[in-house]
């Protein structure tokens, strides 16, 4: 029997991290995880999770989540009520792992990024997050430690989490733009993948099975969801970024609506089925499934 292998992990109870370690726990790893609440950690993670609480700016802490394992795992995110100048856990933060992970020999740093970053420069679009970001995957590429980096398109769990308020779907904009969706549980199975066949040093697009535009993802999720009938409600944009004058969370909402409606994805994700495997969740039967 093979040794049991052990993932660090930080950002393991957010929307998109608690199915990437609830994968590695079904695939037979030990998991650690960085965390500020413990109450609240170990009533969402699976109890085999090792809990270890402090933040990124407790390198003590970080120590104790980096040490003997294969690998750390970063679910990093901007909150979007914070400004550029406060702690940001993809630029602080991700100096304090980095030096981390050489004083404790990480063998392998795995990275989830975006897809839409690359939208930056684009259309004279500019935002200090996607600036924040893309110079997150340079640090990562430059730090002389062994990488993964994921660059997902949207994840499916996005519509009920950031677009569904009761039984109205929130459409902001008009995109016109196709973006191939992706349960996160697919995603999760396909990082656990990545670490059996030991890859490294490697950029993976993360795309599911069918594009979407924003109004006919949201028209699928309608017409398949499993019990609610939901309404489908227009809001401009300049709204949002009208708002975004008196309030961060809604400037940071335009920001990233209007890159996720704007930027032309096209599908890249045929090396990332060939080595991790072919996702299988549509986003219909998503819309099914009871949670």
């Amino acid at each position: 029997m093979s040794p049991t292998r052990t993932l660090g992990f930080i950002g393991a109870t957010g929307m998109l991290g608690l199915p990437v370690a609830q994968a590695f726990v079904r695939a037979g790893w030990r998991v650690k995880a960085l965390v500020r609440n413990p109450e609240k950690a170990s009533k969402i993670l699976p109890p085999e999770v090792e809990l270890i609480v402090g933040d990124l700016r407790q390198l003590e802490a970080l120590k104790k989540v980096c040490t003997a394992v294969d690998a750390i795992y970063l679910n990093l995110s901007v909150d979007p009520k914070s400004s550029q100048k406060d702690f940001q856990p993809e630029q602080e933060g991700l100096l304090n792992i980095i030096e981390v992970c050489r004083q404790t020999a990480v063998p392998r740093i795995i990275y989830l990024s975006s897809i839409a970053q690359r939208y930056q420069g684009m259309n004279g679009f500019s935002w200090w997050v996607f600036a924040l970001k893309q110079a997150a995957i340079w640090r990562i590429q430059e730090s002389g430690i062994p990488y993964l980096i994921f660059l997902p398109s949207n994840f499916m769990e996005t519509i009920p989490h950031k677009f569904q308020m009761g039984r109205i779907l929130l459409l902001t904009g008009q995109g016109r733009q196709l973006n191939y969706y992706i349960a996160a549980v697919d995603y999760a199975n396909q990082v656990v993948r990545a670490l059996e066949i030991s890859a490294y040093n490697k950029q993976y697009v993360v795309q599911g099975l069918e594009g979407f535009t924003p109004l006919q993802a949201l028209e699928t999720y309608r017409k398949h969801h499993f019990e609610k009938r939901l309404l489908i409600v227009r809001a401009p944009l300049l709204l949002f970024y009208w708002l975004g004058k008196f309030n961060r969370q809604a400037s940071y909402g335009a920001q990233i609506i209007e890159a996720l409606n704007e930027y032309p994805e096209t599908f890249e994700a045929e090396a990332t089925w060939t080595d991790l495997g072919k996702p299988q969740i549509t986003l219909s039967e998503f819309a099914q499934a009871k949670r």
